[in-house]
């Protein structure tokens, strides 16, 4: 689940017999998939109809420091933060996927369970087929549109996340509790 598009992954099995360890058997896979997913340790999403980036920010903290008597300020970087801020819109589409049918009950519920999962306070993954990847945070409250053309049947969720490692650094994975 936490693999970038388009990247090749290299995986080992090793036979224990014993507490002896045998011979390696590597094999080598390329990750491809469509579309925008987020994901943790249990529970993968795509967001599959009407996906939308907001702008996103680098950020970086700068103090700002205007001496009297001096026409430029001195910029002040003594921290390392330096990490990404976005938001990610969608539609709500239920089961569209497999039945190719908006079935509106089936819309309030997966809208009801990824709110209630986006907001469980627990770092996510979140990865695109252009190959970024992000081991985020959601912050703020997610929120819902729903549009009147569609008798307020169609819904478009909103969310806005904040970085909180690395996303192809497996103890930033750990560190942050995706990992058991």
């Amino acid at each position: 689940k936490f693999c970038a598009n388009q990247e090749e992954y290299e995986y080992a099995w090793v036979p224990v017999l014993q507490d002896r360890e045998g011979d390696y058997i590597i094999n080598s896979i390329e990750s491809q998939f469509k579309g925008v997913f987020i994901c943790d340790y249990e529970t993968i999403y795509k967001l599959y109809m009407g996906v939308a980036y907001g702008t996103s920010q680098q950020t970086q903290q700068v103090g700002i420091y205007n001496p009297i008597g001096k026409k430029y300020p001195i910029y002040v970087t003594n921290g390392a933060n330096n990490y990404q801020t976005g938001s990610v819109t969608s539609k709500i589409v239920g089961n569209y996927e497999e039945t190719h049918v908006l079935d509106r009950k089936e819309m309030v519920i997966e809208k009801d369970n990824l709110i209630k999962w986006l907001t469980n306070k627990k770092a996510k993954i979140l990865k695109d087929s252009n190959g970024n990847i992000w081991l985020v945070f959601i912050t703020g409250a997610p929120s819902v549109t729903y549009d009147s053309q569609w008798g307020n049947g169609m819904m478009e969720l909103s969310f806005q996340w904040g970085e909180l490692g690395d996303a192809n650094n497996i103890q930033d994975i750990k560190d942050v509790g995706l990992l058991p």
